[in-house]
């Protein structure tokens, strides 16, 4: 067993992707504040972050032993999500730009909180197995 070959692992590194992921996305957004016409993207950040507990069984599959069972198969395990245009209920601007900065800011928190809280549980882990190794 490798130590670097740990699922807690793998699923903080997928956490700290979608994270940056997410802060990206809301960059780009703030960055074309002032564009005319631009609609404001955006991703099921909830959606990406259930994809990266999705290997907690470390590449095992359930087996199916009845028909009626639901098949795992085609699963995405990947932190890969569809950006669509962000669905905002308030009204537009008069250029049609869709851009909410208030809300783009409170992405930003959360997408910043979840990265922050990841790399720390990252880092005790790894103070753990080096506590352990020595």
């Amino acid at each position: 067993m490798e130590i670097a070959d740990n699922s807690v692992l793998k699923v903080l590194e997928r956490t700290l992707n979608v994270a940056s992921r997410r802060a990206s996305l809301v960059a780009t957004n703030v960055a074309n504040v002032d564009t005319p016409g631009y609609k404001a993207k955006t991703f099921d950040f909830d959606a990406a972050l259930a994809a990266c507990g999705e290997d907690r069984m470390g590449g095992m599959e359930p087996v199916r032993t009845d028909p009626m069972h639901i098949s795992s198969n085609g699963r995405s395990r990947s932190t890969s999500v569809a950006i669509n245009e962000a669905t905002d209920s308030s009204p537009g601007r008069y250029d049609g730009n869709t851009v909410n900065v208030e809300s783009e800011m409170a992405d930003l928190l959360e997408a910043e909180l979840m990265f922050s809280a990841s790399s720390r549980l990252a880092l005790k882990k790894i103070e753990m197995l080096k506590s352990a190794i020595s």
